[in-house]
């Protein structure tokens, strides 16, 4: 007689949970990370704005509440926005935190930063 060879119960709930935990995980983070990268892609638009300099911090939230209205973005408000003026130009960033409920009283808490000054965002990548 062949002795049988596969998965035993334990060995399928083992292989099969963890699996199920990182692909639940993932759809409940991933929207979180997708609306990062839509306001980074905003700030940088902003940020790419010839007349950025000339433009008043009521102007640059205009643009950034009418980008807002039209990709969707409902974790910050134009208000959020941070414009330091220097001699080097206009420098727009946000700082935000969202909290994603997972189960239970289990949430994750996800720190984002974006901003428009390339020497800060190398800076800041350099750190971590």
């Amino acid at each position: 007689m062949h002795k049988q060879k596969g998965f035993t119960f334990w060995g399928f709930i083992f292989t099969v949970v963890p699996i199920i935990l990182v692909a639940l995980l993932a759809m409940l983070l991933f929207p979180s990370y997708a609306e990062y990268f839509t306001i980074k892609k905003a700030i940088a638009k902003i940020g790419s704005t010839p007349s950025l300099a000339s433009l008043t911090d009521g102007d640059i939230r205009d643009m950034m509440q009418k980008t807002m209205e039209i990709d969707q973005i409902t974790s910050i408000k134009p208000t959020d926005l941070v414009i330091r003026r220097s001699d080097a130009g206009v420098t727009v960033s946000v700082e935000y935190e969202s909290v994603v409920p997972l189960f239970a009283n289990i949430s994750a808490l996800m720190e984002f930063s974006a901003t428009t000054d390339k020497g800060t965002a190398a800076a800041a990548a350099a750190a971590n």
